[in-house]
């Protein structure tokens, strides 16, 4: 990637920086922002950490799991870019390493790092005081026996959730310490699918019975802005979610 500048549209004057899109191999979202980029005439550098079928567009190799090192190998690539946007979640501490290398507006990117791993989120809850399921995080790789004794810990119906996966992925609700077992077992294949081999903790976390509602908002310094509050479809009790 060379990190050209893009002529500006209709005009002569200086080209503008290009925009940085950072997107996960494994997305549906990668042809849909190439798109608006290309309809908004914006120079786009892609970082990703695996290929993609973009028309022969060259592509930055990033990972995840090393947002510095990413960052370094970015900046090496494409030079300064005017805008950082990741295309799906485990690209935000990417782009919060890039754009505070940058200058440019961004979340910390250990904050970033609390809220993409529902662990650290828990436990940085429980260290402000706030209310909250009761939880307990098994070792990365537990073995089954001591799956068993922190579901037991927790309370029955449980649910063991990945840490580090989105949209429901690897949710399982457990009704007896066997279920806590056999749910530990396939998240963790789901975690290996995922391709995130290397052993991660498991939360097991208090089922709360009951409807459950979505927030969205924008949080800006310590401002919330509330943009939608909606029902999810059917009260979610599993075994799936």
């Amino acid at each position: 990637m060379t990190g050209e500048m893009a002529a500006v549209p209709g005009g002569s004057g200086p080209a503008a920086p290009p925009v940085l899109l950072l997107v996960p191999a494994r997305t549906y979202r990668a042809a849909d922002f190439v798109l608006a980029a290309t309809r908004m005439d914006l120079d786009l550098v892609v970082g990703s950490d695996g290929a993609l079928p973009l028309g022969g567009r060259p592509v930055i190799p990033v990972s995840p799991g090393d947002p510095d090192g990413s960052a370094s190998r970015i900046l090496a690539s494409s030079g300064p870019v005017a805008a950082v946007v990741a295309a799906d979640t485990p690209m935000l501490a990417v782009a919060a390493a890039v754009a505070a290398r940058l200058g440019l507006p961004h979340n910390p990117v250990a904050a970033v790092l609390n809220a993409s791993d529902k662990a650290r989120q828990r436990q940085r809850w429980a260290a402000a005081g706030l209310t909250q399921p009761s939880f307990r995080v098994a070792p990365a790789a537990a073995p089954d026996e001591a799956v068993r004794q922190i579901a037991g810990e927790v309370g029955f119906p449980c649910v063991v959730k990945a840490v580090s996966l989105s949209a429901s992925q690897g949710i399982l609700r457990a009704d007896d310490a066997a279920s806590a077992v056999t749910a530990a077992r396939r998240i963790r294949q789901v975690l290996a699918a995922a391709r995130r081999p290397d052993p991660q903790v498991l939360l097991v976390e208090e089922y709360l019975p009951g409807p459950e509602l979505s927030i969205d908002g924008l949080l800006v310094g310590d401002h919330l802005t509330v943009t939608a509050i909606f029902d999810k479809p059917q009260t979610p009790d599993g075994p799936t979610f």
